[in-house]
């Protein structure tokens, strides 16, 4: 059952995002409002992960490192840039804009990885 509440509670999350950049967008920049659900993010999901007795698990510094790279790249800057897309072109077109990633990973994944369709 709280997987269900889980999954509405993000989907309620995610669905209010570009209301709410719309709406606070003159007074906050693309990087700092993503560094706010960020930290925001942190702060909700760590105390969650100890409380589920959250295994960890030793690191190389080449793997953290590779980690942190991969979060400030991917997440950081692709919520920086979808913030300003909301920005500069509102939230119901920005929106459906950025689900086009779908369709470029499964074409990315059959071209490249030689994944099959099904």
């Amino acid at each position: 059952m709280i997987g269900y509440v889980a999954i509405v509670t993000a989907s309620v999350i995610w669905s209010i995002t570009p209301a709410l950049v719309s709406r606070f967008s003159q007074y906050i920049k693309p990087f700092m409002f993503t560094a706010l659900r960020t930290i925001i993010a942190t702060l909700t999901l760590v105390p969650i992960a100890f409380l589920n007795n959250f295994n960890y698990i030793p690191l190389s510094s080449y793997a953290l490192i590779l980690i942190v790279v991969s979060g400030l790249l991917g997440p950081g800057i692709g919520d920086a840039c979808y913030t300003k897309a909301i920005q500069r072109i509102g939230g119901s077109l920005s929106v459906v804009i950025s689900y086009v990633y779908i369709f470029i990973a499964q074409f990315m994944a059959v071209v490249f990885l030689g994944e099959f369709m099904s």
